[in-house]
């Protein structure tokens, strides 16, 4: 019961109940809910009863030589030098990576796709400087130049795609991969120092010829990690979820509210009582960030 001349609101007790119910269900069910989607996802790219195999991405932080990592045991060790030391240098003058990788496949993903996401997961350059991911799958032979965001104007997919044509392709076709590797970084790297204002360094150069055949085991190797092992991918999926009840527990509670004011005024159980009045105003700004990343497939052949 309320009392006249009072904005006090007596809710009766079943009331409170049915409102405490909504407020506690209706987020755990959107967190609930809002995981369905990628868990189908998730099983049906992990299940091959599409003829599809399930995706393995590298994992941020596995190796120490982070700017070549060869998952296919395909690069010699003067290849791996080479890049390492080449990428190495690169990024000490303009703070802008080249990361070459090799992976035996893409499972079920496409080879522009996994390469954006892998981008991404190895958190490849930063905001403002973004870093470059050349991806070469050997099973089936195809070549991928993903450029972050903040070089897109730099090296827009179709420099990108004449990048691989050129120096990419006919190796890769013909499993030179060391070749393929050497001469498609040279010409990205080359890029780089030209954006930057820098002297492309005397120890770059393309090569005519590399042997194959001589990888072995080398610094290089890594072994990718279990399909569906990929924690950051989870952590991920987990503060979406929350995000959401977040989200749904704010509009379930002031629609609850709202009804049920709107409900007990119909009704005539709420009098309002004194001349009260306030005047209040101000500007919601919105933030804005200008961040790095990858976005769309990029150039792969």
């Amino acid at each position: 019961m309320t009392e006249k001349g009072s904005n006090a609101v007596d809710i009766p007790g079943w009331h409170l109940l049915i409102i405490v119910t909504l407020l506690v269900l209706g987020p755990v069910i959107a967190f609930m809910v809002s995981g369905n989607g990628d868990s189908d996802s998730d099983s049906s790219s992990a299940s091959d009863s599409n003829s599809k195999t399930a995706v393995s991405y590298p994992m941020q932080g596995a190796s120490k030589y982070y700017y070549v990592q060869d998952y296919s045991g395909v690069f010699s060790h003067a290849t791996e030098k080479y890049i390492f030391t080449e990428a190495m240098r690169l990024f000490k003058e303009t703070s802008a990576p080249i990361v070459v990788m090799a992976v035996p496949n893409t499972g079920s993903e496409s080879v522009g796709a996994y390469t954006m996401k892998t981008a991404n997961k190895l958190h490849i350059g930063s905001r403002d400087k973004n870093g470059i991911l050349i991806l070469f799958t050997t099973d089936d032979p195809h070549v991928s130049l993903q450029v972050g965001r903040g070089l897109s104007q730099d090296i827009p997919d179709s420099r990108a795609r004449q990048i691989i044509d050129e120096y990419a392709v006919a190796d890769k076709n013909n499993r030179r991969w060391n070749k393929a590797a050497m001469n498609t970084f040279t010409a990205t790297a080359e890029i780089l120092y030209r954006k930057y204002g820098k002297e492309v360094p005397d120890t770059m150069a393309f090569v005519k010829d590399v042997p194959e055949g001589l990888q072995g085991h080398t610094f290089g190797d890594m072994k990718l990690p279990e399909p569906g092992s990929d924690a950051p991918d989870e952590y991920d999926d987990f503060f979406r979820r929350i995000t959401w009840a977040v989200v749904a527990f704010l509009i379930i509670g002031f629609g609850v509210f709202f009804i049920y004011f709107i409900i007990r005024d119909l009704q005539g159980d709420i009098v309002y009582g004194g001349d009260g009045g306030s005047d209040s105003g101000g500007d919601w700004g919105g933030g804005g960030s200008d961040g790095g990343g990858f976005g769309g497939d990029g150039a792969s052949d």
